[in-house]
């Protein structure tokens, strides 16, 4: 996951995401719903950067690399599904320093279901550069199908407890997904909430869930310095971009999201 500590002292700008003036009753069936995690719909993605050749007269170190995150299933269509996750976890590139000396690479991306069947997936849309800030992407998984969860209809409250499902640090042991449990904290600006939900490396694209486990947010950063304090993208740029993501996915023909998968 990206650190992004600087965020953390944007306290004093205040976004939609907080449902400010907005008032709602708390589940009275908060421990059953938490008891029933939507954990088929968990998805673990893996991407793989394949470097084939240096630069002449260069050395780079051949062969294949892997990194992972995490990431849920909101919808099946076309014998497969659509999975969102972080940005950073889709937008695989390889550092400038190491382009300067390879001259050949291939990446992909592969899920794993909550059963830890792999099939390839392609990306529909990711949004993680300055034109567009919000660290998201929506992928399409063919020839895979299993629950998805709904968006909430509307954002966490400051003080709820939300829910993610993510591979931390990329542990994961199908079917057994880590559930994790953290407190609503609010949003810090530039779309982004705080929440409680601990976090690391390969925790990026968990969707945070409430009470009633949909989802109102996703995962993306947490601090180095302290793992129980994480970021995740607001309620409202999340809806925004998946509903995007979904109408470009309608948009193009089948066989675009299906070939060479």
């Amino acid at each position: 996951m990206r650190t992004a500590m600087a965020l953390f002292l944007m306290f004093n700008i205040l976004l939609l995401g907080a449902c400010g003036g907005c008032t709602r009753k708390q589940p009275d069936n908060k421990e059953q719903n938490f008891r029933n995690f939507p954990i088929k719909s968990f998805i673990k993605v893996i991407t793989k950067i394949e470097i084939q050749s240096c630069k002449k007269d260069k050395e780079c170190l051949k062969g294949e690399f892997f990194s992972s995150g995490s990431g849920i299933t909101i919808g099946t269509i076309y014998g497969g599904s659509l999975v969102l996750t972080a940005g950073h976890v889709c937008d695989v590139k390889l550092r400038q320093d190491i382009m300067d000396v390879v001259k050949d690479y291939k990446t992909s991306i592969s899920i794993a279901n909550y059963k830890g069947r792999i099939v390839g997936a392609k990306i529909v849309k990711v949004a993680h550069n300055e034109r567009d800030p919000r660290d998201l992407c929506l992928l399409f998984a063919n020839d895979i199908k299993g629950e998805y969860v709904n968006f909430a209809s509307q954002p966490a409250r400051v003080g709820e407890d939300v829910f993610s499902m993510a591979a931390p640090a990329g542990l994961f042991h199908a079917p057994t997904v880590p559930l994790l449990r953290g407190i609503f904290s609010g949003p810090i600006g530039g779309g982004n909430v705080m929440t409680t939900i601990p976090a690391t490396g390969g925790s990026s694209g968990g969707a945070i869930l409430n009470s009633n486990m949909k989802i109102v947010g996703v995962l993306y950063a947490t601090a180095r310095e302290f793992n129980n304090v994480s970021l995740a993208t607001s309620y409202v740029d999340t809806v925004l971009f998946v509903d995007e993501a979904v109408r470009y996915f309608l948009s193009m023909p089948v066989k675009n999201w299906k070939s060479n998968l």
